[in-house]
């Protein structure tokens, strides 16, 4: 049942803490000795750690190394990920920590300080301590000179407006045949950057996404004997999905929404926080909420995924959360299964994006004889396959196998509607 927060994801407002910051940090930036400075009384869950832990602290030092070994100053184990490009989390000795990394931002240009732990949470794995802390890298960072980047929204006309392009249209058909393009009129003279927002916004752009990982032989045999196809919209007669819907969105992370925020505060079933199209505080039901007992990457930690594993989590749990790279080609999306074309759309310069979205099934397209993912998408019933679309399975298109998420919600025992939900 991992994918029930997706739902969670575009239907309840998120906490600052899961949106996307224009930070661009690699694993080789983290590997390395830590010293981590703690709040030295213990906190609240609701403690704000945006003004760090205090003056006076206590002190751990912590090494990360290959692959996700974290160990203690005392020769503890535990394990650690990146969280997407922008922070990382660290599961040792009963305690969870999670921080973003820092960066400067002038006039569209952003540096990275991957050397470095903003204010963040630390509380031990019952949720039952809280604390704050910030880090400092002891070893010398691995890249000395910190990221620099440009938003390419920063060079584009204040308030542009999107322009339906028949001639993308027109070359995305010409020059292949596996999926078909069109123009969507509802589109047109809308703001750019509303755009841009309903596919991630243009903070959840990662400069270098994570290859997916090799298959190992274990895997690869453990993948043979899953179905050739498969569909959660019809499992013997039974659709486990939700209903499409045309939803808003401006980043944010599944790891953290569905699986840290979901662990640490739980989530609302829908009924009791409809989606409404805007922005809301949570309505308060503590007994009518999910938490999840677990939650991860796909393969254990960022830059394990691979194809193989996400078939095997999606048969295994539920429909997979994934996030992809969003480019122009892709909003002209119709019909057929999809891969990027290279095709730029010059009448619309859109910042290449992110987006989270759905896996629900897998299969092979015997027209073009390409396997894809059958994914859902948040952008209405009248954007491409009835809400959904098919991307090309098995190559790592556009980024799609290299960072899904997967989660584990707790049932509900004791309160009306329980077995209701669907992902």
């Amino acid at each position: 049942m991992n994918a029930l927060w997706l739902l969670m994801l575009l239907g309840v407002a998120a906490p600052p803490a899961a949106t996307d910051i224009p930070v661009s940090c690699m694993y080789s930036d983290i590997l390395g000795s830590w010293r981590f400075f703690i709040s030295k009384a213990p906190l609240g869950r609701d403690s704000n750690c945006s003004a760090g832990p205090g003056s006076e602290t206590n002190q751990e030092v912590i090494r990360l190394q290959k692959l996700n070994i974290a160990m203690d100053e005392h020769g503890k184990e535990g394990t650690f990920t990146l969280v997407y490009n922008q922070g990382f989390e660290v599961d040792l000795a009963g305690y969870k920590w999670f921080a973003f990394f820092p960066f400067s931002e002038s006039n569209g240009t952003v540096i990275s300080y991957c050397d470095k732990a903003t204010p963040g949470w630390v509380h031990d794995v019952l949720d039952q301590q809280w604390g704050c802390f910030y880090g400092q890298r002891i070893d010398p960072p691995a890249n000395k000179t910190p990221l620099v980047f440009t938003h390419h929204s920063s060079k584009r006309v204040p308030r542009q407006l999107f322009k339906n392009n028949p001639n993308i249209v027109n070359a995305i058909n010409r020059i292949q045949t596996k999926w078909k393009a069109r123009q969507y009129p509802e589109y047109h003279d809308k703001p750019l950057e509303m755009l841009e927002k309903r596919a991630g916004g243009s903070l959840s752009r990662l400069l270098t996404p994570p290859q997916s990982a090799p298959v190992t032989l274990d895997v690869k045999r453990l993948a043979s004997s899953l179905p050739k196809t498969w569909d959660w919209r019809d499992v013997n007669g039974m659709n486990f999905v939700s209903p499409i819907r045309d939803q808003g969105c401006d980043g944010g992370f599944p790891y953290l929404i569905a699986g840290k925020y979901g662990q640490d505060f739980g989530m609302l079933e829908e009924a009791y926080c409809p989606y409404k199209g805007e922005d809301a505080p949570c309505q308060f039901q503590p007994h009518a909420r999910y938490f999840t007992s677990d939650y991860q990457y796909v393969g254990g930690f960022y830059g394990a995924c691979n194809e193989a594993l996400m078939r095997l989590d999606l048969i295994n749990n539920g429909p997979v959360v994934v996030g992809f790279q969003v480019y122009d080609d892709f909003m002209y999306y119709s019909s057929g299964v999809y891969h990027h074309t290279g095709l730029d759309d010059v009448f619309n310069p859109f910042e290449q994006t992110n987006h989270a979205v759905l896996i629900v099934g897998y299969g092979h397209d015997a027209t073009s004889g390409l396997d894809f993912w059958t994914v859902k998408n948040s952008w209405g019933e009248e954007w491409g396959e009835d809400g959904y679309f098919r991307i090309r399975r098995g190559n790592d298109e556009c980024a799609i196998e290299s960072i899904a998420v997967t989660a584990t919600p707790i049932p509900q025992l004791w309160w009306k509607g329980r077995g209701s939900g669907t992902w």
